[in-house]
């Protein structure tokens, strides 16, 4: 009997306590992501990512650290749609040098000194000049239909395949990285243009 009052005392005694500490997990990170939900919307993305990703890792299972996951794949997401914008002028520019020169000497450079003994305005410089910060981009150049860009991004993890016509592909840079080191070397790098061969 005693044993019996002392479980319903403590129980009536800490019950409470305890779901006023569950509550209180929910109210806080509930709280945090209504913070950095403000965060975002005020425009600094980049200062509300780790936020988010922290209050994910510490409330996983609340109904705000599912919130913050679904923000950070969207975030992700919206990263990735704005690296395939960038890459997709880089690459059209790179086109659009690289075809200037196949209207004046009939075909396409076999190589970067090709390209920059021939006399052409635009020589391997410019071609990396046009590969910004944070960018790698990997040129193959043939002197055929076969010249092929890869561009990739740091902190994407997709990348962008492309020949000298046709839309850009994307793929998985880990794809990228595996298809340059088994089947190609590196030539040359200008900035952040890699140029390379066949192997």
């Amino acid at each position: 009997m005693f044993r019996d009052t002392f479980c319903r005392i403590v129980l009536i005694c800490f019950l409470p306590l305890l779901l006023f500490a569950c509550t209180s997990s929910e109210d806080k990170a509930q709280a945090e992501y209504t913070r950095i939900d403000a965060i975002e919307k005020g425009g600094d993305v980049d200062q509300a990512f780790p936020l988010y990703a922290k209050l994910a890792q510490q409330y996983p299972e609340t109904p705000a650290g599912k919130q913050a996951t679904a923000a950070l794949e969207r975030i992700a997401r919206m990263r990735d749609a704005a690296v395939g914008v960038e890459i997709a002028k880089q690459v059209e520019r790179l086109r659009l040098t690289l075809d200037g020169y196949n209207s004046m000497f009939g075909k396409l450079p076999a190589s970067s000194k090709e390209l920059d003994a021939s006399g052409y305005f635009f020589d391997s410089k410019y071609l990396g000049e046009i590969v910004p910060a944070g960018h790698t981009t990997y040129l193959l150049l043939d002197g055929k239909d076969g010249t092929r860009i890869w561009s990739t991004r740091q902190g994407v993890a997709s990348a962008y395949v492309a020949g000298m016509s046709g839309a850009l592909q994307r793929v998985e840079q880990k794809q990228v990285a595996r298809e340059i080191a088994d089947g190609y070397r590196q030539v040359e790098q200008i900035g952040n243009l890699v140029i390379v061969a066949r192997k």
